[in-house]
């Protein structure tokens, strides 16, 4: 029989026919007359894990699922085809549906011990009874087997309990074709089980077969009271495995995929894609590429019927049972999942395919065969059964009872369904459209009648606002923090959140007070963070921007100076080694010795794996980056990171730099290295940055601060007294301002900050007075193929001492020569190129503007650095929202 379609908002009956409707009406008028007073009736709790709408009365249709027990369900009662979790995720899900509260109002957006859900320190569930003891509590004899709440159950929530099977089934001896364990890095996210082939070989080893079986014993017995039987199903979770036969239901030739983009999150703000970052899970590019695909749905389809199989056992004995006539059923799972929509295999995500999942109610008096399109909550299942059995209202329950809307009381209100996961992220639910709110404001807006796979985000189209700004309003208006025993380790964005929004990590508590950092200012950085974890708008589309690239970089390998393919001439590749770029074999020569100089033009050979300067520009920025996450967010996984990429670089007895720089930019024919390259190293600031705010927060070990120190040390005395640091020291352009800035930073950071005040003294003479004109111009600088650039670098520098000579007393941003030569001189004579369109006189290889924008932006960072606000005034764009950290700790005021 084709089911029947109910929508109480059109007022819409879709039937077979007329016999049907009649039946379904007389159940309708009649319903109210049942005594449950006299004959309570029991309750057949039926809970499916990661089972979505692929089911032959819903979505499965179209996909050729088979599910006839499903489906002889779906025809005795009312089955919701647009129901919705509200948790992605089975721990937090599952707990709203047994406590009947959201997941914003307690905290509990992660994976919870069951025994912790009434936890001592959550005002919102402490005294809070759960759905079980609720019947309990009125009367029932509770019985419970499997996966009900996120293990099983709380100890003492059911009279009989079969508790639940460790993991989810038998494993083979090896997985069969996914292992996202397999790395080192993905290790810290927690296991996985995914997992896709035919196992065990009989039905009769999985642990939902045995559930079923303990069931039906309970079935067959006679109770003097009416009986409460909670069967939780393992699968359709992963690994999905299954015995052969169900796979061969579906034929791989016949399985059909999924719509699919691969460009499908061109749209989405950076906390979908942050939500999105599953290290763990295959992505559907991956299955794409590797054939995979269509046989992860065969698995997937068969694990459907193979739960469908093991439902219909249980359905069939309560059949022949005496309690047949008088139970009500309920059928629901925890959410859905993503079967390579949106571009992975998973839950985890506020689209559609991860938060909606089947809901099924079987009464003596609610009609047959009804299919309800309006959307629904899993929150609705507590205070619907209480009703359909006849007990009272549960006044905590936050969710609202179906059973009026089931029996065709249409009720003014729009049925809306809202999901969340994680704190304050949620997604509002209507019949025709999605709305999604991340914590930094972004959106999305998805319209189900034009775009039904949601591939296109309207959060931004003119033509939805008024739409948009209706669901904005159902949004949960209580955002609690996170519960203490709820957290979730497989993704890295909510370690990342919930150490930034929890109490216990949102104070400073436990950092260690130090009085500054060398290159940064301490009292800026830490009121930014204070207002980046408060969730201060304007600021969390940069934070969230530098926390998907930290999740990206916690992937990257560490590198060494041991993996170049050249051994430098000292025969040690401990020794750094690098080629000068502006250097090119001799096309006059047969062996191209030795090379020529070509000013600007970079030799790609000298970047490549043969020598070292790349790897250690990508390790220093890894290094910096995660630090800096780690400081702001509180996340341990980044600091930890970042320590070893330190260690590896610099520490490990068998991948260690020497702290010299005897082989940088070495000529080919020429020499063995020069003075020049020393200028590859002035990124060592930000290694000193990073190990300052990992110290800062407590994540360096005392083993990595000693030997950083003692490295440094050894490297500033290379600097001070080789033959090459010292030539390099004398230079008269660029290289001798980086040199004393190096010099400076590793002086400060070493705590000797009178010597560093001796190096400031003489870059007055030796720097300012040397390198600049009256008028403010660079000669040096200018007179090189990339004008522009080398410009703005050396002035870059320049400031960056004046900076540090105010933090030490030395004024190097007000000293001025007779003659007028000065750092502010030097920024004067930039500013009309740079601001008024002057046209550049000089040499510049390249397209111009790029460089043009690098001058500005040191513009405004000097104008916040040095306090000075008329370079602050040159800001031409008046935005308040920050779009990269380093707008936030280089903010410029006009005032």
């Amino acid at each position: 029989m084709k089911a029947a379609h109910f929508n109480p908002r059109r007022k819409v009956f879709r039937c077979v026919g007329s016999v049907f409707l009649l039946l379904s009406l007389m159940v309708l008028t009649t319903c109210g007359e049942t005594n449950y007073e006299a004959n309570p009736p029991n309750v057949l709790f039926l809970a499916v894990d990661d089972l979505n709408n692929l089911i032959g009365r819903l979505e499965g249709v179209n996909y050729g699922v088979k599910t006839p027990n499903l489906d002889r369900l779906a025809a005795k009662g009312v089955l919701f085809s647009n129901a919705h979790c509200q948790a992605p995720l089975c721990g937090p899900s599952r707990a709203s549906i047994m406590t009947g509260l959201r997941p914003s109002t307690t905290g509990i957006y992660g994976m919870i011990p069951d025994d912790k859900i009434r936890s001592g320190d959550n005002q919102a569930t402490k005294d809070i009874i759960l759905l079980p003891e609720y019947f309990r509590d009125h009367g029932y004899h509770t019985m419970g087997i499997g996966k009900l709440f996120h293990k099983h159950a709380p100890a003492g929530a059911f009279h009989e309990s079969g508790g639940r099977v460790k993991g989810f089934g038998p494993l083979p001896p090896e997985r069969f074709v996914w292992d996202g364990f397999g790395t080192s890095d993905r290790k810290k996210y927690g296991r996985t089980s995914t997992d896709w082939g035919a196992f065990p070989e009989v039905d009769s080893l999985m642990p939902d077969h045995q559930s079923v079986n303990w069931a039906i014993e309970r079935l067959n017995r006679t109770y003097e009271q009416p009986f409460f039987l909670g069967v939780g199903f393992l699968r359709v979770h992963v690994p999905l495995y299954v015995p052969q036969k169900w796979f061969d239901l579906y034929p791989l030739d016949s399985i059909k995929t999924m719509p699919y983009r691969a460009d499908d999150l061109k749209d989405v703000p950076p906390v979908a894609l942050q939500i999105n970052d599953l290290p763990m899970m295959p992505t559907t590019d991956w299955a794409i590429e590797n054939g995979e695909w269509p046989k992860i749905l065969q698995a997937y389809l068969a694990c459907v019927s193979f739960v469908d199989y093991e439902i219909g056992r249980l359905l069939d004995e309560l059949e022949a049972s005496q309690h047949a006539d008088n139970t009500v059923i309920v059928l629901w799972s925890d959410h859905g999942y993503r079967l390579g929509e949106k571009g992975t295999f998973a839950k985890h995500a506020l689209w559609e395919s991860a938060t909606k999942a089947p809901l099924l109610f079987i009464a003596p008096d609610l009609p047959k065969g009804l299919v309800i399109d309006q959307p629904a909550e899993m929150l609705s299942i507590y205070p619907t059964l209480t009703e359909l059995c006849g007990l009272p209202a549960y006044d905590r329950n936050e969710g609202r009872s179906l059973v009026s809307l089931m029996r065709g009381d249409e009720g003014k209100d729009e049925q809306l369904a809202i999901t969340t996961f994680g704190m304050n992220n949620h997604t509002v639910r209507s019949e025709r459209f999605r709305y999604i709110q991340y914590e930094d404001g972004g959106e999305e807006l998805y319209d189900h009648t034009e775009d039904p796979h949601e591939f296109t985000n309207q959060a931004d189209n003119p033509r939805y606002q008024k739409e948009k700004a209706s669901l904005k309003k159902q949004l949960p208006g209580e955002n609690a923090q996170w519960a203490p025993h709820s957290s979730y380790s497989f993704q890295p964005y909510f370690v990342e959140q919930k150490a930034r929004t929890s109490p216990a990590n949102t104070e400073t508590k436990g950092e260690r007070s130090v009085e500054r950092f060398t290159n940064r200012d301490l009292e800026t950085m830490t009121a930014l963070r204070a207002k980046i974890r408060s969730g201060y708008a304007p600021y969390q589309k940069a934070y969230q921007k530098m926390l998907l690239e930290a999740n990206t970089l916690l992937k990257r390998p560490l590198l060494s100076v041991m993996r170049k393919k050249i051994t430098p001439p000292s025969g040690n590749k401990h020794d750094y080694l690098s080629l000068a770029p502006y250097w090119w074999p001799d096309p006059e020569k047969a062996d191209g010795l030795p090379w020529i100089r070509k000013d600007g033009e970079v030799n790609p050979a000298t970047k490549d794996a043969n020598t070292d300067n790349k790897a250690k520009s990508q390790t220093f920025k890894v290094i910096e980056d995660l630090a800096l996450a780690a400081w702001i967010s509180g996340n341990k996984q980044y600091g930890q990171r970042a320590v070893e990429h330190i260690n590896t670089w610099f520490l490990d007895p068998a991948t260690k730099m020497n702290p010299n720089f005897n082989y940088a930019q070495g000529i080919p024919g020429r020499n063995d290295g020069r003075c020049f390259g020393i200028i590859e190293f002035i990124a060592i600031q930000d290694v000193i940055d990073a190990l300052e705010m990992l110290d800062h927060v407590g994540m360096l070990p005392e083993a990595t601060k000693t030997g950083m120190h003692e490295w440094l040390a050894a490297m500033l005395h290379w600097f001070q007294t080789s033959e090459l640091g010292i030539e390099e020291g004398l230079r008269h352009n660029n290289h001798a301002t980086w040199y004393d800035v190096q010099v400076v930073c590793m002086l400060r950071y070493l705590g000797r900050p009178d010597a560093a005040r001796k190096v400031l003294e003489t870059a007055k003479t030796k720097i300012i007075a040397a390198q600049l004109e009256p008028d403010g111009s660079q000669p040096h600088e200018l007179e090189r193929t990339k004008s522009i650039s080398y410009s703005t670098m050396n002035l870059n520098g320049m400031t960056q001492l004046a900076w540090h000579g105010r933090q030490l007393g030395v004024d190097l941003w007000g000293y001025k020569t007779d003659d007028g030569r000065s750092i502010p001189a030097a920024y004067a004579f930039l500013k009309p190129f740079a601001f008024d369109k002057k046209p550049w006189p000089y040499p510049q290889l390249g397209e111009q503007k790029h460089y043009w924008d690098k001058a500005r932006a040191l513009f405004y960072q000097t104008g916040a650095r040095l306090e000075v606000p008329e370079f602050c005034a040159l800001r031409q764009d008046g935005s308040t929202t920050a779009t990269d950290l380093s707008q936030l700790f280089f903010q410029c005021s006009a005032k």
